[in-house]
């Protein structure tokens, strides 16, 4: 900042990187911008039951406070809060909840889970699985669900579940297929794809390049 070196910090989601340097460029956004648009896709359930579910940990209890702060904004804009059944459950290896007592029958239920622990997402989702018989349920969670790879499938399937991803890539955009052909006739090889995040390292460089090397100078 002191000699206005422009500085790219491709992979942190710190918010407070750029908060205090105007020359570093943050090219993943930071969990808040995230929650902000997860929190408004949450918000088009408003007319379903809406459960938050988290372990309680005070290191990320306040994320947890943050979307739901957010999806009670974005809801305000759409109907009366009166009307929304939503609540917030803190489950964990000390806590037992029965979810029987927190679906209900008469709606659909969207059951929002903002953790990235594998094994957490593990004990939530397969207790939900085993009660799709008896309520209608879908499942929200985070981009890192994109690596697990201990959770059966079924259950994502079956509970319909969704993530939301700052990195997608749209294979049917011609500008990506012609980006494949290029990449598979220079290196022999399919564009890399790397976790937790889900993105395609191959891809995310391009673009880093792409953008800021024709802005040199």
């Amino acid at each position: 900042r002191q000699h206005e070196i422009p500085m790219v910090s491709p992979f942190s989601s710190d918010g407070q990187i750029a908060r205090y340097n105007p020359y570093v460029f943050q090219v993943t956004p930071s969990y808040d911008v995230e929650f902000k648009s997860w929190a408004e896709y949450i918000s088009d359930y408003y007319d379903k039951t809406i459960i938050v579910i988290h372990d309680g940990d005070s290191a990320e209890y306040r994320k947890v406070q943050f979307l739901k702060n957010e999806i009670f904004k974005k809801i305000a804009d759409k109907a009366d809060l009166e009307d929304v059944i939503f609540k917030e459950v803190k489950m964990n290896d000390s806590v037992f909840v029965d979810l029987n007592h927190v679906l209900t029958h008469d709606r659909e239920n969207l059951v929002v889970v903002p953790s990235e622990n594998e094994a957490y997402v593990s004990n939530v989702i397969s207790p939900l699985y085993y009660l799709l018989d008896e309520y209608r349920i879908e499942v929200a969670g985070m981009p890192q669900w994109n690596g697990f790879r201990n959770i059966d499938l079924e259950y994502f399937h079956k509970l319909k579940v969704s993530y939301y991803t700052s990195f997608y890539v749209d294979y049917e955009k011609p500008e990506m297929k012609e980006f494949i052909k290029k990449f598979r006739a220079v290196l022999y090889t399919e564009p890399h794809r790397i976790y937790p995040r889900g993105y395609s390292l191959s891809v995310y460089g391009y673009d880093l390049v792409s953008a800021f090397v024709r802005n040199i100078g």
